[in-house]
């Protein structure tokens, strides 16, 4: 079986090579990047419009004739990373850009701190001397993209929507092959994940190895910084994934009682709440153990699946600890409370609908069962509540305030900050817990490492082969037209549904920082807050509205964490409390049936109705 698993890797890195040898660039004139291109520095294979540029010199006179129409400072930027040719698009505050031939490319990228590129009213000095216009398009000058907006990302490679077939192929393997062959799929899921991973790594450490800069810093080699970054966030997200798995393992919180509709949904209620002060992850790993022990005997597919709607994702949405693209807005400048006392009434309608939902599939079982749904025998002698594993508390504590361990939290404090300090208090206090947690709750929790392995070799996979998805993303976000209130909320949320949604929080946050013509920073965010509004145009160009930031802001806060329910990888403690409770013996619908059958008619009905209510302009 090993063999056939290596065969069929290496049969699919020769197919993907040879597919990715048929892709063009938009005008079909170009080879796509990495194949004859390969040899080529980084600056020279990722332009703008994703074809493949000239020399150096030539760059340059190109990008001071583009300068003239108005282009934006990413498209400006890309077309060479290095600094040698190209030029930037006039800023927002009419500051000239140069880009004589071998000239200063890039160098004019909105020191006036908008980070837009704001091509109307700029004046911009190319090879020709080119005078000033307006941009070709209502957003062309605006935003060049969304990595390039804020951050001066003008060296990020142009990559090819293609390189996401590892990403695409892993999800379908995740999906299908339980059926196809479960056996197999349960002793080679591993090699399959960290083959299609490694595909994708292979493929930026070959065809984009070239230099480039990140938010101003310039790095030598890019595909190799980019999965050194995927790996490092891989490692954050285990660590932090595995210590809470294993410090609520030694947590027994025995309820003896019968799981009723009313106890089921008040445990979820309950759940939701939580979550905002344990994170969506920490309380999933604290209640999972024992809503499945109150619910034995009686327990259905369902249970679990709403659980992970309500427990693992929608209840996180009130607090930076809830979920981590919270979090990182607030690490960007958004108040503590911001997000409470904005997206209260988007958490109390979903919550509302899901939990009504809930209550009423309860309600029906428990008739069905003639209105007796008990736990076990010992139920009949009353409501009884122990609790084993008290000082595992502690250690949750320590994780979750590990969390806000950064290098500017450390230095409010005057405290110097040591590379992974953060995972390592994590893993030290998941050590001090397994080693003094009680036996018998280890025991009666049925404590296993068995599904974190597979969490984290899936993981693995997926960290690794979604970075061309993310990277096209960061590339793209801006030219997809989105630019209200409820088109961010869609496709934040589409997105959030399959891909990592702190990055696609990010992308788009600096898409509308971008189009306000803000620079992404949190000495900036208040402003975004309370004083900036955003044009939103029609096909035409013209205006039709002008839209506070905030509600952009809200709608992406919202979709982000919200959306991450739609699917077992939307969020992280998704798939944990999926192999937690088959580990138990629960049966847990597939990846299309949790789909097709919970989230798409339960949770899209939902936020239609919340589109409508609270993002419709």
């Amino acid at each position: 079986m090993a063999k056939n698993t290596c065969l069929f890797a290496s049969a699919f890195v020769l197919l993907y090579v040879y597919a990715s040898g048929l892709v063009r660039g938009a005008d079909g004139d170009g080879p796509a990047p990495g194949i004859e291109a390969a040899a080529l520095p980084l600056s020279r294979v990722t332009v703008a419009d994703d074809r493949c540029a000239a020399a150096p010199g030539a760059a340059a006179k190109d990008a001071g004739r583009e300068g003239g129409r108005g282009e934006t400072a990413g498209e400006a930027g890309n077309r060479d990373s290095d600094g040698s040719g190209g030029a930037s698009g006039g800023s927002a505050g009419g500051e000239e850009s140069r880009g004589a031939d071998g000239g200063e490319g890039g160098k004019g990228a909105n020191r006036a701190g908008s980070g837009t590129g704001a091509g109307a009213g700029g004046k911009t000095r190319g090879g020709d001397e080119a005078g000033s216009e307006k941009p070709r398009h209502p957003d062309e000058g605006r935003s060049g993209n969304s990595g390039h907006a804020a951050g001066g990302n003008a060296g990020i490679p142009h990559v090819h929507l293609a390189w996401s077939i590892p990403f695409v192929t892993l999800l379908l393997a995740i999906a299908l092959m339980p059926f196809i062959n479960r056996h197999w799929w349960e002793r080679h899921f591993h090699h399959v994940a960290i083959s299609l991973g490694a595909v994708a790594a292979a493929a930026y450490l070959i065809f984009y190895g070239g230099p480039a800069t990140i938010d101003g810093h310039a790095v030598s080699n890019y595909g190799l910084h980019r999965m050194l970054e995927a790996i490092k966030e891989y490692f954050g997200f285990i660590v932090l994934i595995g210590s809470l798995f294993v410090v609520s393992g030694g947590i027994l919180i025995d309820v003896e009682a019968s799981g009723t509709p009313v106890v089921n949904t008040f445990i979820l209620m309950f759940g939701a709440v939580l979550s905002n002060f344990f994170g969506t992850t920490g309380a999933s790993m604290l209640l999972i153990r024992p809503y499945l022990r109150i619910n034995k005997g009686s327990i259905r597919p369902y249970h679990v699946v709403f659980f992970i709607f309500v427990v693992s994702n929608v209840g996180g949405a009130l607090t930076p600890i809830g979920d981590p693209p919270l979090f990182l807005g607030y690490m960007k400048g958004v108040p503590f409370m911001w997000t409470l006392e904005r997206a209260w009434p988007m958490w109390g309608l979903a919550l509302a609908v899901i939990l009504s939902v809930f209550f009423l599939l309860e309600t029906r079982r428990a008739r069905s069962s003639g209105g007796r749904m008990m736990l076990g025998p010992e139920a009949e002698e009353g409501i009884r509540f122990r609790l084993l594993g008290i000082r595992n508390f502690f250690f949750l504590g320590m994780i979750l305030l590990a969390v806000f361990i950064t290098p500017e939290s450390m230095a409010a404090f005057g405290l110097p900050h040591l590379p992974f300090m953060r995972e390592v208090t994590m893993l030290l206090a998941a050590f001090l817990s397994y080693r003094y947690s009680p036996r018998r709750a280890l025991q009666a929790n049925e404590f296993t490492f068995a599904p974190i392995r597979e969490v984290a070799w899936l993981f693995a996979g997926i960290f690794l082969a979604m970075v061309p998805a993310l990277d096209y993303l960061q590339v793209n976000a801006a030219k997809m037209g989105v630019q209200s209130p409820g088109q961010f909320f869609w496709w934040v949320g589409a997105l959030s549904s399959f891909l990592d949604n702190a990055p696609t929080y990010l992308s788009y946050l600096t898409t509308a920082f971008g189009l306000a013509g803000i620079h992404l920073a949190p000495a900036n965010m208040q402003q975004f807050i309370e004083k900036a509004a955003i044009a939103v145009r029609d096909s035409s160009g013209q205006i039709v509205a002008q839209v506070e930031c905030w509600k952009h802001l809200l709608a992406i806060s919202v979709a982000s964490v919200f959306f991450g329910a739609n699917t077992y990888i939307g969020n992280g403690p998704n798939f944990m409390v999926k192999s937690i409770a088959e580990a138990s013996g629960v049966e847990t619908p597939g990846f299309f049936g949790y789909m097709f059958k919970y989230s798409i008619p339960i949770l899209i009905p939902t936020y239609l109705a919340i589109w409508f209510v609270f993002f419709r302009t």
